[in-house]
């Protein structure tokens, strides 16, 4: 088996009963439930993009390194900008959900990172699945919205409990 592809699997494995632990958590608006709702979040966060950034590196430094021509692959150095943008959202999503943040400003700079992100993400996933599949892509295209939902649901709840 790929271990680019297990890894992935491992990954979204992991995210995916984090993130669904951390929304039922979020049915019950209690500090301690939403604190570890947070965590989860994070975790599953990390490990999914974790995951898919390493993915996404191996696969551009592979494309870079079989150029054949004497110039340097300028295609695939932009797609290394690939898993930079997914570390750092990986990265401040998180962090934006420490209950030290005041609301007011993890929500701008939450709606900012969210808006921008996952729509960005979402268009490359697109272009990726849509090449690859001929069309039959749209989960692939709407699992990234669970990012932004859980993370606008944990913070949102962390203003009714306080």
């Amino acid at each position: 088996m790929n271990p680019l592809a297990h890894a992935a699997n491992l990954g979204a494995g992991i995210a995916s009963l984090a993130f669904f632990i951390a929304f039922i958590l979020t049915l019950w608006p209690r500090r301690v439930l939403i604190l570890a709702a947070a965590i989860l979040f994070a975790v599953g966060t990390w490990a999914s993009l974790g995951v898919l950034a390493r993915n996404y590196f191996v696969m551009g430094a592979m494309a870079y390194g079989m150029s054949d021509s004497g110039y340097p692959n300028t295609v695939a150095l932009f797609w290394l900008l690939l898993p930079l943008t997914i570390a750092l959202y990986a990265l401040f999503a998180p962090i934006l959900l420490l209950p030290s943040i005041p609301q007011a400003i993890a929500m701008r700079l939450g709606i900012i990172l969210n808006l921008t992100f996952i729509p960005l993400m979402a268009g490359f996933n697109l272009l990726e699945a849509y090449v690859g599949t001929q069309g039959h892509f749209l989960p692939d295209v709407l699992k990234w919205l669970v990012y932004a939902l859980l993370w606008f649901r944990v913070r949102q709840n962390q203003v009714q409990n306080s």
